[in-house]
């Protein structure tokens, strides 16, 4: 029942809204022909850098972490003699 109510107001309001626009298209267009805004491509270099950056501090942490395990991993190790 309130699938039917959905479509029926959904209906309505797109016959209200073309009476009201009439001939003229409700589309939003970008004019603009330039691929991408000054602000796009700086953000997204920033993200790029941001991305690096956070790459090459979890490879740092993994690399100390990697060799206080293994020196942990050396004095827990029994000694042979």
């Amino acid at each position: 029942m309130l699938d039917f109510l959905t479509i029926f107001s959904a209906v309505g309001l797109q016959q209200e809204l073309s009476k009201a626009t009439g001939d003229q298209s409700l589309i939003i267009r970008d004019d603009d022909t330039s691929p991408s805004s000054l602000v796009e491509t700086a953000a997204g270099h920033l993200a790029d850098a941001m991305d690096a950056f956070d790459t090459a501090v979890s490879e740092s942490f993994g690399v100390i972490l990697g060799s206080q395990e293994q020196k942990e991993k050396e004095i827990c190790a029994p000694k042979k003699a």
